[in-house]
């Protein structure tokens, strides 16, 4: 079996030596006292006295199957460790980020039942239907906003089908998903950005919360290497794929404060998880808005950054992990405290297909890392998708906590 490890660093029982990296293989939902199986929404943890049985993470890696069954008890696992059970512990997790990257974060955090979920969102987006419903209504871009409402929904899956749904083009409303008008239209209703959110989160019944990173209408800009200045999310994502100068600067127009909500879940997070996503129009808008600098720096917990599996052509060209870390914590003002890398290339046939878009595999290390601690795992998932696979990187974070 090939050797996972992790490079260790500053974070508690990380720090010192190299030893396999465990990561659990599957969800097991909570068990009652009485043995029945039952659901734990965040809200109820602190107060119910039932106790969690988990597969912990070194069934990936050896093949066996932990659970934890008495208070406080120490039981042999299969890889001959030892680990006591505890009552279940809420933790509190703050994504940032936007579009498919944040999506396939959230849908695998979401099966995790200790945890409290706030997914904060790039409002800088202005292609597809968010860039016509900006343009034509004055609304703020719903589409990220919608992804992660719809990745951490529990309602029954023809209500989340229909909100995914995207209507043909052809005049009027053609080519808008119908969660896009929905979410446009409850705000419009109620003239707030923040109560059309809530009140589709009631209605797909969403674990956790998700906030738009400000509510101040904003643009975002990019300089590349040759002085060329482009306008626009959709501008930056765009490439006619005969190549262009390197990004070297990005910055919104007006400037923007973050939500004091925003402010605040982050000071107070357990964790914030910065990515997978497009570096410079998903994740790094977030972190140029007003006071999100500030908010970071305070932050109690840890900031862990995921880097993506593949580079994508026009924003991360020849990008390896490290660079990836760097462009963020330029931005970010302060260092990271984790790492997150994919080790696992794409099948070869996906490659190629990756290869005539102008993305190619993202190796997993360049360089020294310092004293961060680097978790560098095979996380890519087994679909025709060059993507990490929600549950596995879900269960890596869980374990940093």
């Amino acid at each position: 079996m090939a050797s996972h490890s992790i490079a260790r660093g500053p974070l508690g029982a990380l720090s010192g030596g190299v030893t396999p990296l465990p990561i659990p293989n599957r969800v097991v939902k909570p068990v009652s006292a009485d043995g029945t199986w039952g659901k734990l929404t965040p809200g109820r943890v602190g107060r119910c006295p039932v106790y969690q049985k988990i597969v912990l993470a070194g069934d990936l890696l050896f093949g066996t199957r932990t659970e934890l069954t008495a208070p406080w008890s120490r039981r042999t696992l299969g890889a001959g460790l030892f680990v006591p059970e505890r009552r279940i512990s809420v933790k509190k997790i703050v994504t940032i980020g936007g579009g498919t990257g944040q999506f396939a974060l959230l849908t695998g955090l979401k099966t995790i039942p200790d945890l409290d979920i706030t997914a904060v969102v790039t409002m800088a987006d202005s292609g597809g239907s968010s860039g016509v419903l900006r343009t034509e209504r004055g609304a703020l871009p719903p589409g990220d906003v919608l992804r992660c409402l719809l990745a951490l929904a529990t309602a029954d899956p023809d209500v989340v089908r229909l909100f995914e749904y995207r209507l043909a083009e052809g005049g009027g409303i053609g080519g808008h998903t119908i969660g896009n008008l929905a979410l446009t239209g409850s705000a419009e209703q109620q003239q707030s950005f923040l109560d059309g959110i809530g009140t589709l989160a009631k209605i797909l019944d969403v674990h956790g919360r998700v906030l738009p990173v400000t509510t101040e209408r904003v643009e975002l800009l990019a300089r590349l290497a040759d002085g060329t200045v482009l306008r626009g999310e959709h501008e930056i994502d765009q490439t006619d794929g005969n190549g262009r100068a390197r990004i070297t600067e990005v910055w919104l127009e007006p400037t923007a404060t973050a939500l004091p909500e925003v402010l605040e879940v982050i000071r107070s997070a357990d964790a914030v998880i910065a990515g997978p996503g497009d570096l410079y129009t998903s994740i790094i808008p977030n972190v140029l808005v007003g006071s999100m600098m500030d908010a970071l720096r305070a932050l109690r917990g840890r900031l862990i950054f995921v880097v993506n599996a593949m580079t994508k052509r026009g924003e991360t060209d020849g990008f390896h992990a490290r660079n990836f870390l760097e462009a963020f914590e330029r931005y970010a003002g302060r260092r990271v405290d984790a790492v997150i890398c994919n080790t696992r290339p794409p099948a070869p046939d996906i490659a190629e297909k990756y290869a005539r878009e102008g993305a190619t595999f993202v190796p997993p290390t360049n360089g020294e890392w310092d004293d961060r601690a680097v978790i560098a795992f095979p996380l890519l998932s087994d679909g025709p998708l060059a993507r990490h696979d929600p549950i596995k990187l879900a269960h890596v974070i869980r374990a940093l906590l």
